[in-house]
């Protein structure tokens, strides 16, 4: 059985171990370090089977803390556990007076803590101030819809109950007040809550002997009355502060998967404008790296065995790492040195160990489940821009144009940065917009556009300029799908748009798009325009075309870890 357990100790060591006991044990616990901050938690979350408090607080006593639950209506029956490091005969005594459920001694001891949490549990204290619903019906003889009904009725009409008290206190009583509190209390016992019986029947004790005053706090002590039926209706609800981050990530998860699903294309209203995108990108202090390769990186960086060349060669092998290695690189003081430092390779280099080490302790993350949309997962995404750039070398080869061979291998692996940009600010903006081009049959630049008035081409394009990268780079991102539109470095980027082609004809990995009917022929492709321009008249593109695709084949062979 899940217990939820509030801890109350000003001690930061004690709660991180009191929380790391019960995550063991499958519990959930909300940790407070003042009786305030423990009574706000009690209140607002309610559902909580156990109290473990600290009696000797900073400022304050835990046993303060229980003597406040046991003078409350509603919460006087929740059980409490004194664990402290004083044994002070003076302190058992009365924590004994307070009904404690047990006085125990520091250090924690697993085994104790699981058998009060499970006793706790399996008491059911709020059936003293809430009837359970097989009980009540059983006594009473009411349909169990009829009493939800009845209960649900009661709850709602709490707010205006409450309002209408706290006016009788301001005008110091009404000749409505007696009758409406009858009629409520009434209401409470049917509905089975003697917690609120109990509590109205001391405003009518006070309203009789004219203390009228003391309806003021009616609205606050309803608001938590109606959240205990709440919680009383909903036994499965679990109330966000005994959430664990992952869980807490998984509802805003769900929240933001349905705002982007549910945009009106039509309307053009969308979550964030251009101008909304160019300021997040801006504010980013990094480029983004998925988990994994995080991780796998950090790892090496932390070893000393490692070489440099180890270091080097994954940031070359992936276009998160790559991009946050060069804006690094390039922000490096060079003795007047201007030209940017265009390979990552060499960007590791001039950074050297313990600086990278630094880095992998910094980087901004995505979650690799972000990118997992069928059929394309991060694997097969990583296996794409790799194969580009890979592939970017032999176009470079057979055109003899090697003079670009490494500044097209580095623009390939760059060249759907953008991506990644999305997935680090609004990842589930993603799945909505891959959804739309698979069903509109739309490329995945032209449901950016709609999705996020601008492309992802756009914000990495951007990012480059910003993060100080060779200005070549951002050319290619922005023009990769339209290199004989680019107003600069138009070689370059037909390099990589051919590259880019051919691996998304031979389905070297996946990058979100597919591949279009009629557009296979090297020779009717933008890059091309541009590139023939650079070629002898008797250069055979025939051959060429028939030489890249056969390398395409072998590179996702290759990639795949089937050959060598």
């Amino acid at each position: 059985m899940v217990a939820n357990v509030l801890l109350l100790d000003d001690s930061v060591v004690a709660r991180c171990a009191m929380q790391g006991i019960l995550t063991r044990g499958h519990h959930r616990c909300a940790a407070a370090a003042t009786e305030a901050e423990a009574w706000s938690l009690l209140r607002s979350a309610v559902a909580f089977d156990l109290v473990i408090v600290e009696a000797t607080l900073k400022g304050g006593s835990g046993l303060d803390f229980i003597q406040r639950l046991r003078g409350d209506s509603f919460l006087r029956p929740l059980p409490a556990v004194v664990y402290s490091n004083s044994c002070e005969q003076r302190l058992v005594r009365r924590a004994i007076g307070l009904r404690s459920q047990n006085y125990l001694l520091k250090p924690y001891d697993e085994r104790i803590i699981y058998t009060e949490v499970t006793k706790a549990a399996t008491q059911r204290w709020r059936s003293v101030t809430f009837e359970e619903e097989q009980a009540r019906g059983l006594r009473t003889g009411l349909e169990l819809d009829a009493l939800r009904r009845h209960r649900l009725e009661l709850r709602t009409s709490l707010a205006d109950h409450a309002k209408f008290l706290e006016a009788c206190a301001e005008n110091g009583g009404h000749t409505e007040a007696m009758p409406r509190m009858h009629a409520l209390g009434e209401s409470a016992r049917e509905a089975g809550f003697p917690g609120l019986v109990d509590y109205v029947a001391s405003l009518q004790a006070a309203a009789e002997e004219g203390k009228w005053a003391a309806l003021a706090g009616a609205t606050e002590v309803f608001e938590f009355a109606g959240r205990m039926m709440f919680c009383q209706m909903n036994p499965g609800f679990v109330p966000d502060v005994l959430r664990t981050d992952e869980e807490r990530q998984v509802v805003v998860e769900i929240r933001e998967r349905a705002r982007w699903a549910g945009v009106d294309l039509k309307s053009g209203i969308r979550p964030f404008s251009r101008t909304d995108w160019e300021a997040q990108v801006d504010g980013l202090a990094g480029c983004p790296v998925i988990d994994s390769v995080a991780a796998s990186f950090q790892m090496l960086a932390d070893s000393r065995a490692t070489a440099l060349n180890q270091l080097m060669d994954v940031v070359s092998r992936d276009p998160g790492l790559s991009a946050h290695v060069l804006a690094a690189a390039n922000h490096l003081p060079r003795g007047g040195e201007t030209t940017p430092v265009e390979d990552a390779r060499t960007a590791a280099s001039l950074l050297g160990g313990l600086k990278l080490h630094a880095l992998s302790l910094a980087l901004p993350k995505i979650a690799e489940r972000h990118l997992r949309v069928a059929p394309m997962t991060w694997p097969t995404y990583w296996m794409f821009q790799v194969g580009v750039a890979r592939m970017t070398q032999h176009v470079c080869s057979e055109l003899e144009l090697g003079q670009l061979g490494t500044a097209a291998y580095n623009a390939g692996l760059l060249h759907d940065l953008g991506r990644l940009l999305l997935l680090r600010l609004q990842p589930l903006a993603w799945p909505a917009i891959f959804a739309h081009a698979q069903r509109a049959a739309v490329t995945v630049a032209e449901a950016e556009r709609l999705y996020l008035d601008c492309t992802t081409r756009d914000l990495g394009a951007r990012f480059v300029v910003n993060q100080g990268l060779p200005p070549a780079y951002a050319h290619v991102i922005r023009w990769v799908e339209a290199p004989d539109e680019a107003p600069a470095d138009a070689v370059l980027t037909a390099i990589v748009s051919l590259a880019r082609h051919l691996c998304l004809h031979q389905r070297v990995g996946d990058c979100g798009d597919v591949a279009r009917e009629g557009t296979a022929d090297v020779e009717d492709t933008p890059a091309w325009r541009v590139l023939r321009q650079e070629m002898f008249p008797s250069f055979d593109v025939r051959k060429f075309e028939a030489r890249a695709r056969a390398h395409a084949l072998r590179l996702r062979q290759e990639l795949l870890g089937r050959v060598r």
